[in-house]
């Protein structure tokens, strides 16, 4: 009789832990709800690193463009007076950048409104993370591209700002780097 019920018990708690195993496999199976669920989702990575990539190569062109045809035809496309919304659907407004109406605002901004040349940092970081996300694959340590790529940043507007103080080619520091400048001027 006893080994009668240590084979009963065997089987129950077989059964058991089938039912523990399938129930837990359900539960690992079972994709996390709301945000969290959703950002670590790997096609979100996927495509927000596709995204990333072609970004990169979208503002590589927009800002190429925006300073030929800010030296060639002496165009800036600028902005100042008109707002980013009425800038991006008003079809009275000549815009000269290759890449339209939203590469000429984004380039207006990031070039002459924040860091100037240096602004091409951005498109580095932008298509370093995006490989990251899209192919898994780091070209770069991220720790050490923010670090690197926020001083460069910063340095080479400043300089650019002290090197072209008030001529057409004060673009070069952007307004970032021309305050930056003038301010260290006014320390010494």
């Amino acid at each position: 009789m006893v080994k009668q019920r240590n084979k009963k018990t065997k089987k129950r708690n077989t059964g058991n832990q089938l039912k523990s195993n399938t129930s837990g496999r359900r539960k690992a199976g079972k994709k996390r709800g709301g945000l969290i669920g959703f950002l670590k989702d790997e096609h979100v990575h996927l495509v927000f690193g596709l995204f990333l990539i072609l970004f990169s190569f979208f503002l590589l062109v927009a800002f190429t463009s925006y300073l030929n045809s800010y030296f060639s035809i002496g165009s800036n496309d600028d902005l100042t007076g008109i707002g980013f919304l009425k800038y991006l659907t008003d079809r009275d407004i000549v815009v000269h950048n290759w890449t339209g109406r939203l590469g000429a605002a984004l380039s207006y901004l990031f070039i002459k409104q924040w860091f100037g040349f240096s602004s091409y940092i951005f498109i580095f970081l932008f298509f370093i993370f995006g490989v990251k996300l899209f192919l898994k694959h780091y070209l770069v340590k991220p720790a050490s591209a923010l670090k690197h790529s926020f001083f460069w940043l910063v340095w080479l507007s400043v300089l650019m700002g002290y090197l072209f103080p008030n001529t057409d080619l004060s673009i070069f520091g952007g307004v970032f780097g021309a305050q930056s400048a003038a301010w260290l001027k006014g320390l010494s």
